[in-house]
């Protein structure tokens, strides 16, 4: 399969999957990230997500995207913007989570 020419770099397309045991797993690049990686990313994703930055920047981009789609709008191009910006904005959102709550094996 050839990569697709709009990924800067597909080996770090990341997806969170559900296993049989219900438990978050996941891929990078289409592979089962392996524990030293998992663990990495977790510690991150905690820290990513008890930062002020993170706040302010997740903050930011809603408010943003409120005024874009609800405020400042006059036509349906700008209001579809605006929840454009806050599609991305949760895919961020629900993919740090899934890392921070993904299972690491022993």
């Amino acid at each position: 399969m050839l990569p697709d020419p709009l990924l800067a770099d597909e080996l770090s397309v990341i997806a969170a999957k559900l296993d049989k045991a219900n438990r978050i797993r996941i891929f990078i690049g289409g592979k089962l990230a392996d524990k030293s990686e998992l663990q990495r990313l977790k510690q991150e994703a905690e820290l990513l997500l008890s930062s002020h930055l993170w706040s302010i920047l997740t903050e930011t981009v809603k408010s943003k995207a409120i005024d874009q789609s609800l405020r400042e709008s006059k036509t349906w191009e700008e209001v579809l913007s605006g929840k454009m910006m806050l599609h991305n904005l949760g895919l961020l959102e629900s993919t740090v989570r899934a890392i921070e709550k993904a299972a690491i094996d022993d």
